[in-house]
């Protein structure tokens, strides 16, 4: 009896499910990417579950309501923004019934503005595909979050920033650090 037949079965079976799994991310981020643009469009049936905010040692986890309708409110596409430099982020929104992006953004005083993953980088002479230029009022729980980003690394390190339709509240993260 040859023992490298289950062998071979369950490497098979091991890429195949790599396979699927690697595809459904693509697909994700496609429905990401197109709902993105949707909501750079104002379509009004295009609404964010969530977003999350990495880097600079710190992150936000929102999904706080106010915060993601005051965001679909003002996002735009284009760039409407003045190149006043800025921290880089790396920004991912999440959608209602599916699509999840992630996207570099810089945030600047006044507002933010990103590009999407097929965007030719800032660097290399690319323009943003949206802006988010902030307008009062701003409701306050977006004012804690745009003051959690502008804490020094000193202040914010390691600290993950929690706001949901329960209120805001803070979390210690060590591998934010490590």
């Amino acid at each position: 009896m040859d023992r490298r037949y289950p062998l071979s079965a369950f490497i098979v079976l091991i890429g195949l499910i790599i396979t699927i799994r690697y595809y459904r991310q693509l697909a994700e981020e496609d429905l990401g990417v197109r709902k993105t643009e949707a909501l750079l469009q104002r379509r009004q049936t295009t609404h964010l579950r969530a977003i999350q905010i990495d880097n600079q040692q710190r992150r936000v986890r929102c999904s706080d309501p106010t915060i993601l309708r005051y965001l679909e409110e003002y996002a735009q596409g284009g760039e409407c923004a003045p190149d006043l430099g800025g921290v880089t982020y790396q920004l991912q929104l999440q959608f209602h019934d599916g699509g999840t992006v992630s996207v570099t953004s810089y945030w600047f005083p006044g507002g933010f503005k990103f590009f999407l993953p097929d965007d030719i980088p800032a660097g290399d002479g690319g323009t943003p595909r949206g802006v988010v230029l902030f307008k009062p009022p701003i409701p306050e729980s977006m004012n804690t979050l745009i003051r959690f980003l502008d804490d020094p690394v000193a202040v914010a390190r390691g600290t993950v920033l929690i706001l949901d339709a329960g209120g805001i509240r803070k979390e210690y993260d060590r591998s934010l650090i490590e």
